[in-house]
């Protein structure tokens, strides 16, 4: 409860405006067997991407510039 409460001020506090999810249930356990991961959930591609903490510049980027269109694409409808 406590990680939930700091990551919904997190969220608030920064403005992030695309979902953020917990895995309260270890669902995705085996998909973090390496680690901390970051999943990408990219609908209109059909895709799911992971990265595994420590994150590389390029893995930076690559998510932020997701991130970057998806905020876009969500501004215009």
């Amino acid at each position: 409860r406590i990680a939930e409460k700091k990551l919904r001020g997190f969220v608030a506090a920064n403005n992030i405006k695309f979902p953020i999810l917990i895995d309260k249930f270890h669902v995705f356990n085996g998909l973090a067997e390496e680690g901390t991961v970051v999943m990408v959930f990219d609908w209109n591609r059909k895709m799911v991407k992971r990265y595994v903490f420590p994150l590389n510049k390029g893995q930076i980027e690559e998510i932020f510039k997701f991130l970057t269109e998806s905020d876009k694409k969500g501004q215009k409808k």
